[in-house]
């Protein structure tokens, strides 16, 4: 295995319009609908082990930005914005809240230096060992995911997922190729990891 601390993010960014409606020193307006046509896969088809993470990186700190405050307005009032102690968007799916229009506001500290991030996590369960079958379809089903956002015919311009990443808590990350284990493969860990995102 390969140790690193890099956290890897999703390269799906490039074609991605959340909608900027509004920008400000306090605040930043989005459009809930881009969060709403990326969150769509994971409840439809065969992708039912992954879930998606929104963040805002400090492009200096390499660390997430804090969120001091938020909301989700609707067509009837203002929702309020869940968010992560790892400072991760929570966002709900709800299609009402796509067609009615609904925006996102978030006030971030030292917002002109935060970028919006999108990252494929996997579900967590607070799981420690994890067997090959395992590791296996979970990659698979990133692959497929990126598939998805690439659209018919355009998967091939996709980096693909060539293994997985475990983040811990207070410890370095750890890389994993599904592919190179042994069939009989069971990876153990004494912590359960907090992050398992695609290794490009």
């Amino acid at each position: 295995m390969k140790y690193t601390g890099k956290w890897v993010v999703s390269l799906l960014m490039g074609s991605l319009t959340l909608g900027a409606a509004s920008m400000s020193a306090q605040a930043l307006t989005l459009n809930y609908k881009g969060f709403y046509d990326r969150m769509k896969p994971l409840y439809q088809g065969e992708i039912n082990q992954l879930t998606l993470g929104f963040y805002f990186n400090h492009r200096l700190e390499k660390r997430p930005c804090e969120i001091k405050s938020g909301f989700i307005q609707g067509r009837y009032g203002k929702l309020p914005l869940l968010v992560s102690d790892e400072q991760q968007l929570l966002l709900p799916y709800d299609i009402n809240l796509r067609n009615n229009s609904a925006t996102i506001t978030v006030e971030l500290e030292d917002e002109p230096q935060c970028d919006f991030a999108m990252q494929i996590q996997a579900q967590l369960w607070g799981q420690t060992h994890y067997t090959k079958p395992q590791l296996v379809e979970l990659q698979q089903q990133m692959n497929l995911l990126m598939e998805e956002y690439a659209g018919v015919g355009f998967g091939w311009m996709q980096p693909k997922v060539v293994g997985l990443t475990f983040n811990f808590d207070g410890k370095e990350a750890v890389e994993v190729k599904p592919e190179s284990l042994p069939d009989d493969a069971v990876l153990d860990f004494d912590t359960a990891p907090t992050r398992i995102s695609p290794l490009m």
